[in-house]
């Protein structure tokens, strides 16, 4: 409960800065400002089931359906996205739905629901390395300086950081019981987190550089 308090308690560092940098920042750095406002509301409820102990997995998929749609349309302002992107942004979306369908509808199995999950992450971390590459095309753009870079690359630090903690309960049976792996799943995703929000506070005060 500690840590999940902590982890979730660290979007107040981005979310502090951003505001008191709110007159320095442009228009799409206001836009990330109030999705990571949406986002802190979402881990204010998160822990509030979790303290009650009731089920809260249904806000963490709100959380990443929300990314989901609010990242393609907001790296969609910034660069033109090739067909190939969003047909594979729509096949991404229809095999999560599928996912969900399956598992909820037609199979009783619960363990391997972190298939959505990893689906999920696999897209985020193509998305964010996507946009590094994109920021990188432009020889006269230094990436220290350029909040785009430092959004793509919080995410993929992120997602990449707890992508194996959730692939390997998903494929050896049984093993997310284990004392062991739940604190290793605790203790990673909250340093992850942390990790992430600093690298997001760097994207409100780094110079404004566009693509």
């Amino acid at each position: 409960m500690l840590f999940g308090i902590i982890s979730s308690a660290s979007i107040l560092i981005p979310l502090i800065i951003g505001l008191l940098w709110y007159r320095k920042i442009d228009f799409n750095q206001k836009i990330f400002l109030g999705f990571l406002c949406f986002s802190a509301v979402i881990e204010v409820f998160v822990n509030y089931y979790s303290y009650y102990k009731l089920n809260n997995l249904w806000l963490f998929k709100i959380l990443l359906f929300s990314e989901f749609f609010f990242f393609i349309w907001f790296f969609g302002r910034l660069i033109k996205f090739p067909m190939w992107f969003w047909l594979l942004s729509i096949s991404v979306f229809f095999a999560i739905l599928s996912i969900e369908f399956y598992f909820k509808f037609i199979s009783n199995l619960t363990t391997t629901l972190n298939y959505a999950f990893i689906v999920f992450f696999l897209y985020f971390i193509f998305q964010s390395a996507f946009m590094i590459l994109k920021i990188f095309e432009e020889n006269d753009v230094k990436f220290n300086e350029n909040y785009f870079f430092w959004i793509s690359f919080s995410r993929l630090f992120y997602f990449l950081t707890i992508l194996f903690i959730f692939i390997y309960p998903t494929f050896v049976d049984g093993f997310s019981n284990r004392t062991l792996y739940s604190l290793a799943f605790i203790s990673i995703n909250t340093v992850g987190n942390i990790l992430m929000n600093i690298l997001y506070t760097i994207s409100f005060v780094c110079k404004k550089s566009r693509i």
